[in-house]
Formats: structure tokens, C-alpha cells, sequence
């Protein structure tokens, strides 16, 4: 298994290899007799961090471990989802030792769906898409969780929407963020999206009525965000996921993912990044995830371009087999014992909750 360890306290991290089985038997020495992963962990809604940035949070903190986490995790979340659609891939990281965060921006999750107003802050609720205000957000959570587990190197992941932000963070911080995992990442949105027969008759209905319009963005759960019924089915039945958007929001999206470009040449040449990018991708261009590979200047990158996925890879817990096999090869490339390690690491996201892999 590779992991992320800093070279010195406050420098960026490097890559160190050991394998699979000497992995095992540290998890072993480290968490005890506990061979469940589920007991591994505590996950944590809504603790300090929420109540200071008055955002939605979500921890999964590994437990019974004597050393200190091995790296930070930072998810950030796509369009209309929200940070704990990560739960199955960070309850692995932090069954193996790694701190994993997320929140959600404003104008979804629960900052969407909060009848308390519990994230109001002077009356004013979180309900309305502010992606300046949610990157200022997570910029303060990263500042504090770095403080908090001082030393520990950050590997920030963003799906879809999600990459625009870590890209950003990279860009801006470059002291903040170790490495960056990209899945499905939204330098443009696909124009499938925009002229499928559903979309323009909700636009056109949108623009007919108001801007403010909720146009119903069922044909996206069903139609473009993936080709498995059952990521489709988990997406429309879960009640947090926003199932419509005003026009306004959707042209603010579209404009927000485009400078992604503008971002990633702003990222130092030395950061490892690992990119995921189905070929059956309908919400976004596949082909314009090589623009944004040529636009980075690290010399650590690595595209895994994978046949007959869809756009949802990582928020759901009907992860592909090709999508566990791209992160594990990306971080214990190189090992003898790749194939047992893969074996182990099936197994416990099955134990973990996943319903297909």
C-alpha cells in the first residue's frame, strides 16, 4: 500500500511504499484484534467545525489505531449532492487509518433542506447556490483541520462540481493540499445535457415563467447521471439530493466549472493527481478532461479512462469494480501483492456497505 506521509511537520508530502501483507499486519498491531472495519471508525455529524462555519459536516474518524491518522481526506461534493454521498469510500479511508471530511456548499444537502433554519446565520439561510461563499467555507475547514492534525498530509477529492473547488484550493493553497483525486471533473458541461428533449422543455419553461423557476431535474438523475438503475434509483429516492434548480442556478454552475482550466495551470508542477473519467459520461465532455490535463503542469498525473462508466463514481454505494481497482492502483502501484491487497480491500467495502463492487 502507498500512502501519503510529510517529509517534515508543515512540508509536502511524499509517496513511501510497503506491501499489502505488511500493511495488514501493521493495521493489526495498530487497531488491535478489531478485524471489522466498521469498528474501525466514528463518524461524526454536524461536530466543531459545522458549529463554526455554520455548514453541514461530516467526519468519519478512525479509532482504536496507536498512531496518529495517516493523512487527511477531503471530499467535495457534485451538483445537487451533498458531502455524505462519500460515505462508503470514506468509511474506507478511515477504516484504514485516514481522517475524512466533507460538508455541504450552500444550496444543497441540508444548507437545502433546512426547515429549522439550523444553518441560518442572523436569519439568513444557506438555501440559495453560493459557490464563493461555500469555497471560503471550505478553505476554513481545511485551515482547521490541518491545524488540527498537524503534519498530516491532505489529499483533497472533488467529483463532477466537486473538482472545481479542490482545484481552486490547490491552486490558491498549494501549502493547504498534498494531492487531488478528480472524478468526472466539470471543465464543461456536456451538451447532451443541455439538448435532451427533457432539459429544453424544462429550460424553455424555466425561461417562459422566471429565472427563479425550479426547472425539475428528474431526466438528470435518470437519464444522465448514470447507466446503472440502481445509482439512479439511490440518487431519486434519497431526499437530500436537490431534485430541482432554477435556471439561475444552472447558468451560475456552468459558468463556476469553466474555470477549472483557469485553475489547474495555477497548480504547482510537484502535486500527484489521479483523474477518473467514465467514457459513457452524459452530464459532462469527457474529451475535455485531456484540455484540463494539459492545462496542469505537475509532472505526477495520471488519467484513468474507463469504458462504459457513467458520470457518478465515487458518492454512492454502487462503486465499480474498475473504480476500486483505478484508486488502489493509483496508490499501491508497483506492489507484488497488488491482487491480494485488492482482494482485502473488496472484501471490507462490502463489510462497509456496498452494494455492488
Amino acid at each position: 500500500m502507498i500512502l501519503l506521509v510529510p517529509v517534515l511537520p508543515g512540508a509536502q508530502a511524499q509517496f513511501i511504499k510497503s506491501t499489502g501483507t505488511e500493511a495488514l499486519v501493521e493495521a493489526e498491531e495498530n487497531a488491535g484484534p478489531v478485524s471489522d472495519p466498521n469498528l474501525r471508525f466514528e463518524y461524526v455529524e454536524d461536530g466543531k467545525y459545522s458549529k463554526i462555519l455554520n455548514v453541514p459536516t461530516y467526519e468519519w474518524i478512525p479509532r482504536g489505531f496507536k498512531e496518529k491518522p495517516r493523512g487527511i481526506v477531503l471530499f467535495v461534493h457534485g451538483l445537487t449532492l451533498y458531502g455524505k454521498r462519500y460515505d462508503l469510500v470514506a468509511k474506507a479511508f478511515a477504516a484504514s487509518n485516514y481522517y475524512a471530511v466533507a460538508a455541504d456548499m450552500h444550496g444543497f444537502g441540508r444548507c437545502y433542506v433546512d426547515p429549522e433554519k439550523k444553518f441560518a446565520v442572523n436569519g439568513k439561510t444557506k438555501r440559495r447556490v453560493n459557490y464563493e461563499a461555500s469555497y471560503k467555507e471550505l478553505v476554513e475547514l481545511t485551515r482547521m483541520v490541518r491545524q488540527d492534525y498537524f503534519g498530516a498530509p491532505l489529499v483533497a477529492i472533488g467529483e463532477s462540481l466537486g473538482a472545481t473547488p479542490c482545484l481552486r484550493l490547490a491552486a490558491d493553497h498549494p501549502e493547504m493540499v498534498d494531492a487531488l483525486i478528480l472524478s468526472g471533473p466539470a471543465v464543461r458541461v456536456n451538451p447532451i445535457m443541455l439538448l435532451h428533449p427533457d432539459s429544453i422543455v424544462a429550460g424553455f419553461m424555466g425561461l417562459a415563467i422566471d429565472p427563479m423557476f425550479n426547472v425539475n431535474l428528474g431526466f438528470f438523475m435518470k437519464k444522465l447521471v448514470s447507466a446503472d438503475p440502481r445509482i439512479c434509483e439511490e440518487m431519486s429516492s434519497d431526499p437530500l439530493i436537490r431534485k430541482k434548480a432554477t435556471i439561475l442556478d444552472l447558468m451560475e454552475t456552468d459558468g463556476y466549472v469553466m474555470k477549472s482550466l483557469h485553475y489547474a495551470r495555477k497548480i504547482r508542477p510537484d502535486i500527484p493527481i489521479l483523474i477518473l473519467q467514465g467514457s459513457q459520461d452524459h452530464c459532462v465532455v469527457p474529451k475535455h478532461v485531456v484540455k484540463l490535463l494539459k492545462s496542469i503542469k505537475s509532472d505526477d498525473q495520471t488519467l484513468r479512462w474507463m469504458d462504459h462508466l457513467s458520470h457518478l463514481l465515487l458518492e454512492t454505494y454502487y462503486m465499480k469494480a474498475e473504480t476500486v481497482e483505478a484508486l488502489a492502483t493509483w496508490i499501491e502501484a508497483h506492489e507484488e501483492n497488488h491482487d491480494g491487497e485488492m482482494k482485502v480491500v473488496r472484501e471490507e467495502l462490502r463489510m462497509l456497505g456496498a452494494k455492488a463492487i
